[in-house]
């Protein structure tokens, strides 16, 4: 999963420390079970609805599920060229 980046911190509505906190929920939450998951070509929505599922499996704080899924959104968006975020 890629590293957090200035773009991602200014696509997303949360700071710096969440998104990274996000990153490293995936690593050691969701990694010890999936192989990375590419996030360019999955929506805000497809992960809105695919995080709380998983998220029950892994038994994640509300807190760590929330970051995961602001992590998540950002990825997506910095992978995706930006003609096609709107």
């Amino acid at each position: 999963m890629p590293a957090v980046s200035e773009e991602m911190v200014a696509l997303s509505p949360v700071d710096r420390d969440h998104l990274e906190n996000g990153r490293a929920v995936y690593r050691q939450a969701c990694a010890n079970c999936h192989d990375p998951i590419a996030v360019r070509g999955k929506s805000a929505a497809y992960w809105t609805g695919y995080v709380p599922h998983m998220a029950d499996h892994a038994d994640l704080l509300p807190a760590d599920q929330a970051d995961l899924l602001n992590y998540l959104v950002a990825a997506q968006l910095e992978a995706t060229p930006r003609k096609q975020r709107d």
